[in-house]
């Protein structure tokens, strides 16, 4: 409940990494920072990590770092 910082940089999680640490997230109401550099996301990952930011779980949600990503424009969807 207190965590307000997850940092899972370079750890490369990929996709399917990153719906565990997204679901990790939502029981941390008093989330203000998620860094995801480096973990090679790819359209699907960025989508999750967006669907997760306009959730009501990441209301205080303030910073996402991200890069080192592999999207196409299929990922402007949303």
């Amino acid at each position: 409940d207190e965590i307000d910082e997850v940092s899972v940089a370079d750890c490369f999680v990929c996709d399917r990494g990153v719906l565990a640490v997204l679901e990790v997230c939502r029981h941390c109401p008093k989330l203000q920072s998620l860094n995801l550099l480096g973990n090679g996301l790819t359209n699907t990952g960025v989508e999750c990590v967006a669907d997760y930011a306009l959730s009501p779980s990441a209301s205080r949600l303030k910073t996402i770092e991200i890069g080192d990503i592999r999207v196409t424009i299929g990922a402007a969807r949303w």
